[in-house]
């Protein structure tokens, strides 16, 4: 569990510096920009930021509220698959 842990946060920490939580950072390679782009942190960041300086834009809110929404199912169904792969493994080792 500590080495999930140490994933997630090491994560958590590389798509915050790549979306320019810390301080602005600016890349011209294409494939980063994809990547930032379906970060989540991005797309709040984005999302809370076009809501403050242009409410007006509510076709971006509205696609930036769908994709927070879309990875959230994704990574509930990802959880439910993982919790359930994980305990049929340990339920075989069990059995052994």
């Amino acid at each position: 569990m500590a080495a999930l842990n140490a994933v997630i946060n090491t994560f958590a920490i590389i798509a915050t510096f790549i979306v320019s939580g810390y301080s602005r950072f600016s890349t011209s390679l294409e494939i980063l920009i994809k990547f930032r782009s379906i970060l989540p942190n991005y797309i709040a960041q984005t999302l809370l930021f076009t809501a403050i300086y242009d409410p007006s834009n509510k076709a971006y809110i509205n696609l930036g509220l769908f994709q927070l929404c879309f990875l959230a199912a994704i990574l509930l169904m990802l959880s439910i698959f993982l919790v359930g792969w994980l305990q049929l493994i340990l339920t075989m080792m069990m059995a052994l």
